[in-house]
């Protein structure tokens, strides 16, 4: 087949003339999202507006709520501390108080002890604190003084106590007891408070003491001169008829009775002078166990006597005094006699020394016939005895010693059972 008959089965194709393409138009779909990414994005930004402007005022409000809470933390900080102050001032206060303190609770349970009340009652303010009122307080009928307190009743006012240590020392207390109440008036509790008075007591004695002293110094000044002149002439003829008298027996012991008589009286009436007289000390330092020494030839050679069995026991050598040491030898040497005296045949006398911090206390103790209560409230007194012619001022001037030294005696006596003398001396010496 031939080229030409080819082209004349397929006829060439005319192609069609290129033309320019006309640029599209959006059309009403595109140009609705795009208005309404538009306005999404107008409204993203107005609520972000929005947010930024709640977010600036939360923070101005968050900065006045710091603000506000810092200077309400700056008021309650020093509330507290004003709280704390006054707390810490009311413990130095109640800590302060030379009265002995106790809070207790609706349960008797002590909540709160002070250091008085704690030095009185020779305990610790934690063990105290631990204990029960009816532990501490051993006053006749306690239980129902609290529980007429708790219940609303009178309280109990300056009721005495007489406290008697371990040590045998004693202290002389007014007990009060009143109710705590709350500002609902409901009682929360009660408080006891304790005053020792031992110190008032003792010189309301003394003080006694001295207005019988004061008396009895006019009434001896005023008879002892008159007294003693005719009674050394007494003497002193009674002498002269016993040596006119001496071999005639009879009428020779007459004459030694009448002198004897005149000694006696002479003797009661220097001891009265002696006790109406004011004293003056001469104080030293001396160990208490040169005292004892000083005394223990004199008081075995009256034991031995007596056939009564007498112990010293001598205290260390570091325990001294500062005192009058003849005085002060003189009241031990009265109450050993005195002790040994009140005894019978086989019975003992025991004399020793305990100290405490700032003073020392002389024991003097016999198991002999002892005295009822009415005796030992009149031991002291000028003139008072019970043995048969005895002047009854021994105890007396012992008394004035101890006095004049600055410190305490007392008596303990159980009849049939013995009696204990206990002096009690500031080892600084008086006003030191």
């Amino acid at each position: 087949m031939t080229a030409a008959s080819t082209q004349e089965k397929h006829p060439t194709r005319r192609s069609r003339p290129a033309t320019a393409r006309r640029p599209e138009t959006p059309d009403a779909a595109d140009t609705a999202a795009l208005a309404s990414v538009q306005a999404a994005f107008e409204i993203f930004e107005r609520q972000s507006r929005q947010l930024e402007t709640a977010y600036r005022a939360l923070e101005q409000d968050l900065a006045r709520s710091n603000s506000a809470l810092q200077e309400r933390n700056r008021e309650l900080t020093a509330k507290n501390q004003e709280l704390h102050q006054v707390t810490r001032r009311l413990e130095s206060v109640l800590e302060s108080l030379t009265d002995g303190l106790l809070v207790i609770g609706m349960d008797g349970q002590i909540e709160r002890c002070n250091q008085a009340a704690a030095r009185l009652l020779e305990r610790s303010q934690q063990e105290a604190e631990q204990a029960r009122f009816l532990d501490l307080i051993s006053i006749p009928d306690a239980d129902a003084l609290l529980t007429r307190v708790l219940r609303g009743d009178s309280p109990v006012l300056d009721h005495p106590w007489i406290l008697r240590q371990p040590d045998g020392s004693v202290h002389n207390l007014l007990f009060s007891l009143a109710p705590v109440t709350g500002s609902d008036k409901n009682i929360l509790g009660a408080i006891c408070n304790l005053r020792d008075i031992t110190e008032i007591r003792r010189l309301e004695k003394r003080l006694q003491s001295h207005e019988r002293l004061a008396a009895l110094g006019e009434m001896a000044a005023s008879v002892a001169h008159e007294i003693r002149n005719p009674l050394g002439t007494i003497e002193g003829f009674a002498r002269l008829l016993r040596r006119d008298l001496a071999d005639m027996p009879a009428p020779l012991q007459l004459a030694e009775r009448i002198v004897a008589g005149a000694q006696n009286l002479n003797y009661v009436i220097t001891n009265l002078l002696t006790y109406a007289r004011p004293m003056r000390l001469m104080t030293t330092d001396i160990p208490v166990a040169t005292l004892f020494e000083y005394c223990r030839e004199t008081l075995e050679d009256r034991a031995s006597r007596a056939n009564v069995s007498l112990t010293i026991e001598f205290p260390s050598p570091s325990m001294s005094l500062r005192c009058d040491h003849r005085q002060v030898m003189q009241a031990l040497l009265n109450l050993g006699i005195n002790a040994i005296e009140a005894c019978q045949p086989s019975q003992t006398v025991h004399i020793s020394a305990t100290q405490r911090p700032a003073s020392v206390i002389l024991h003097i103790r016999d198991t002999g016939c002892g005295m009822p209560p009415d005796q030992v409230a009149k031991v002291f007194d000028p003139f008072f005895t019970t043995k048969e012619g005895g002047t009854g001022l021994g105890l007396s001037l012992t008394r004035k010693i101890i006095d004049m030294h600055g410190g305490d005696i007392a008596v303990a006596s159980v009849p049939g059972e013995g009696t204990e003398f206990t002096i009690e001396l500031a080892k600084k010496g008086v006003g030191e």
